[in-house]
């Protein structure tokens, strides 16, 4: 069970950061790619029904792969702040040591597994219940 994890060790951390610096980085290059691609897109002449729909659906698919982009860009950051602050590698929920192997595999998490999953299923539930009242 995750709850017997070890703490993690200053070199664990520091290795951590390197990793999710990079990443950050590499992360802000396709950002900068996708608003390359996002001026490409853009289309001044006239256009029959064919392209519009085509410039439409790539830039709905620009729009989604940016704010996928943008939403790793914060968990980076948000893990990045917590290394500093000591909290990296600490659940934000139970206050208990975050599995190594689910660090090693999401850098960027704050819940360990057993919270994670606890806070999806109440997602879920009140997801479920706001489509049942809605009906």
């Amino acid at each position: 069970m995750e709850r017997t994890s070890k703490k993690l060790t200053r070199t664990d951390v520091q290795n951590f950061k390197l990793r999710l610096e990079a990443e950050r980085q590499e992360t802000v290059r396709l950002l900068a790619e996708l608003e390359q691609e996002r001026r490409l897109v853009t289309h001044d002449g006239p256009e029959d029904a064919g392209d519009a729909s085509v410039t439409t659906l790539a830039r709905e698919s620009l729009f989604e792969r940016t704010s996928q982009k943008n939403r790793q860009l914060s968990r980076i950051n948000i893990a990045l702040r917590r290394i500093g602050s000591g909290q990296f590698g600490v659940c934000s929920e139970c206050g208990e040591p975050i599995n190594r192997k689910r660090l090693e595999a999401m850098p960027w998490t704050t819940y360990c597994l057993q919270c994670q999953e606890e806070l999806e299923r109440a997602h879920t539930s009140q997801r479920f219940v706001g489509v049942e009242l809605q009906e």
